[in-house]
């Protein structure tokens, strides 16, 4: 049954439920979001975009840091950060359609 074993971390938590494929995938995107926004944080960016992006460093760590002792990765938390990760991806396609 779905939700009966917790092992109240984040990374096994995901390899225990999408396998370490699915961990592949996840670990993946998080370097790509973060890969990203060194990007843009060495770039010139408006101050809303640039304040936004130094603002997600502490939104990262301090996401990074809950998750080492629970497995918040969908639900309510889940949408939340995935949300973050697509305003993370726009600025940096906008920034990017501006550069060509």
């Amino acid at each position: 049954m779905y939700g009966r074993v917790s092992p109240h971390n984040l990374v096994l938590q995901i390899a225990f439920e999408i396998g370490i494929a699915g961990l592949a995938i996840y670990i993946w995107l998080w370097v790509t979001v973060i890969g990203k926004m060194y990007k843009m944080i060495r770039a010139r960016l408006d101050p809303d975009s640039h304040n936004f992006i130094l603002g997600s460093i502490g939104v990262i760590i301090s996401y990074t840091m809950v998750n080492v002792t629970n497995a918040y990765w969908q639900e309510s938390y889940g949408m939340m950060i995935f949300l973050f990760m697509a305003l993370i991806l726009v600025i940096h396609r906008e920034y990017h359609e501006k550069e060509l």
